[in-house]
Parts: C-alpha cells; structure tokens; sequence
C-alpha cells in the first residue's frame, strides 16, 4: 500500500509473498508506464501479468525496443504501426507487423505517402490491389512522376492516376502517355483521361481529342451543358 502510494517500486522488492510483490509492481507500473518496472515480476504463474505489464508500458512509451518486447499479438502490431506512422515515418518498422497483414499494408501506404516514396508501395501486398494502386496513383500526381502510373494494375487506378496528374499540372497532353488499354472499358485510356480532365476542369478543347466519336459527343455535351 505504501509502494503504490508513493508509487516507488523499490519498496515492493521488500514484499516477502512473491505474489503480491509481483501485483505490487504491477499496479505501479499503471501510472508509472516503465517496461524496467515489470522485470521485477518474477512468479512463474504470474508471466501473463509481466506481459500485460511490459505492453501497457511500452505502448505508452512506444520505440522499436520497447514494441518488440510485447508478445506477437494486435497490440505488438499497434505499437509498430503508431511508431511508424508517427514523425518517424520509418517503414522499416512496419515490419515488426506481423499478426495484422491488413494493418501493414496500411501502415506501409501511409509511410509512403508521407515520404512520397513510390518504392514502399510495392511493399504491399499483391492481395490488397486497391491499397497498392492508391499508393502508387498519390504519390504518381504529388511527385508528378509519370512512371507510377504505369505501375497501377486497373482501368480505375491507371486513367485515374493519368488524369489526376494532367489535373494537378493543367496539361491535358499528360493522357497520351495513358498507352496501356483494359478489356473492363469500353473507351481507351487515353480518351477516357481526356474525358475525365474535360470534366473535371471544364475544357470544351480537351473533348477535341477524344476519338471516338461517341464519348466526344458526351464531353461536349457534359461540358458545354
């Protein structure tokens, strides 16, 4: 009772009953939040409390060492995925996620987005394509990299990247470089990104270079009405 008052967990190593030395150091770790506090739990029945001791410690007070110390578990991954993405945007620690696949995917997305670094994206997992393509089409228009775009795996992603890039940059011309067509789309990419910026920005002109006939017959329409 005095330890935990006074919050000193020196005075618990003189607790005789191992038990309520271990719970002594337990509770005084709930508002001090030090991972050393919980090596002092030594009761062999008691290792489940040394690890939920060592977890709350260590996710108020989150580094690599103190992370790798929780047992693999979601809060291990949580740990990890708050240091990442935190200022630190260090994607090197999304690898210390291994129980939630989802949650490193996502923790690898938003570490390359804050760095605008296209070669995290691949990083994400081939099973997780929209994640990934969202990856590569946000830092393809920050960047203004034409090459990620090409790195986008569907119709939706691929003109999307395309016409968000000629969007951010006010140049239409950037959709003929939107070669790759799907068998998904009724259009070709590159009419499709023309379409997209006409609308988008409200260019009559843009519509003049969609071939085929049918969708300039729309933008025209769609722009001008």
């Amino acid at each position: 009772t005095v330890a935990i008052s006074l919050n000193d967990e020196t005075i618990c190593s003189q607790i005789s009953d191992q038990n309520r030395q271990d719970y002594c150091f337990f509770e005084i770790n709930i508002v001090l939040k030090q991972v050393s506090i919980c090596y002092g739990i030594e009761y062999k029945d008691n290792n489940s409390l040394k690890q939920e001791c060592i977890e709350t410690a260590a996710i108020a007070n989150p580094s690599r060492e103190n992370c790798g110390l929780i047992a693999p578990s979601n809060s291990r991954d949580t740990c990890f995925y708050n240091l990442a993405t935190s200022l630190n945007n260090d994607a090197t620690l999304c690898d210390g996620i291994n129980f939630d696949l989802d949650l490193k995917d996502d923790c690898y997305q938003k570490v390359a987005v804050a760095l605008k670094d296209g070669t995290l994206c691949s990083k994400i997992r081939s099973q997780n394509p929209d994640l990934r393509n969202q990856c590569y089409q946000s830092i393809a228009i920050a960047n203004q990299d034409l090459s990620l775009c090409s790195s986008t795996t569907t119709s939706l992603y691929y003109i999307g990247c395309f016409s968000g890039l000629a969007q951010a940059i006010s140049n239409d011309s950037v959709c003929d470089n939107a070669v790759k067509n799907f068998q998904n789309t009724k259009y070709t990419s590159i009419d499709q990104c023309y379409y997209n910026y006409a609308i988008s920005s409200t260019s009559s002109s843009s519509c003049g270079h969609i071939l085929n006939s049918t969708l300039r017959g729309y933008c025209d329409g769609n722009v001008s009405g």
